[in-house]
């Protein structure tokens, strides 16, 4: 149950790790969830954030962990991916931002970082 607890709570901070880059990433060309959003002007910068922000985020957590000898968690470590999928997935439905995302892109993105 513990290994649950830690990766459930690696997955969450992912999702806001990736927030807080894309907030910052804006001038660079990030887009973010709007209403007014026509047309994505930097799709690879969007995918590379997403998508291999994640990987890379679990090859550092992966890397800690074992310098720490705490092995046990990084066993299905995968698993914190899918943590941060089902975590976003709740999170814009919740707040009312389902309507707003381009689902086909979304599962683009989340079959990409599995």
């Amino acid at each position: 149950m513990d290994i649950f607890f830690v990766q459930f709570t690696f997955g969450v901070i992912l999702f806001f790790l990736i927030n807080w880059i894309g907030k910052h990433s804006y001038s660079i060309g990030y887009m973010g969830i709007s209403i007014f959003v026509k047309a994505e002007e930097a799709p690879a910068l969007n995918f590379l954030i997403r998508v291999l922000t994640p990987i890379v985020y679990l090859i550092i957590i992966s890397s800690i962990l074992y310098y720490f000898s705490y092995d046990k968690y990084v066993i299905n470590i995968y698993l914190v991916n899918i943590y941060y999928i089902i975590f976003r997935l709740f999170f814009n439905l919740i707040t009312s931002r389902g309507k707003l995302l381009d689902w086909y892109r979304q599962v683009v993105y989340w079959s990409s970082i599995k």
